[in-house]
């Protein structure tokens, strides 16, 4: 069984997605259990990329990642980028004075400023947040050819 990425293109777009990949059973068993693996659960998986609607779909910084999110901001400011073990402390330690600036640049993509601070300042992003949804859907399409 092989998976074209071009079946997820529609889901890959933020915002809510108007065509539901078409996997058949198999497939969709694979799919479920290869996303668990980045911490993305099968009720989640289903709602977002299995429906249309209200809650379907992803926001651009799911798409995009935290880590690369992080990596564009630094370069855009002319940052150092954190090394990969180091990007938990990001928010708290690199970004003293700047925290404000980063808020304004992650609200676009879909992270209000609250949840910016909740969520960076704890660092409880699951590893499909942190990779993007777009990487984790290429992982698993490579895998299963």
């Amino acid at each position: 069984m092989r998976l074209a990425k071009e079946i997820f293109e529609n889901v890959l777009i933020a915002g809510v997605n108007s065509r539901i990949p078409a996997l058949n059973d198999e497939e969709r068993k694979f799919f479920y259990e290869a996303l668990e693996g980045f911490g993305l659960k099968k009720k989640r998986a289903y709602l977002r990329m299995f429906r249309t609607g209200f809650g379907s779909g992803f926001e651009e910084w799911e798409l995009v990642g935290i880590r690369n999110i992080i990596t564009d901001f630094c370069k855009q400011e002319g940052l150092p980028v954190p090394a990969e073990k180091d990007m938990c402390k990001f928010y708290l330690e690199d970004l003293e004075g700047r925290r404000s600036q980063f808020q304004e640049y992650v609200n676009p993509l879909g992270i209000g400023k609250n949840c910016a601070i909740y969520r960076f300042k704890n660092w409880n992003f699951q590893e499909w947040e942190l990779m993007g949804i777009r990487n984790v859907i290429d992982e698993i399409c490579k895998a299963s050819a």
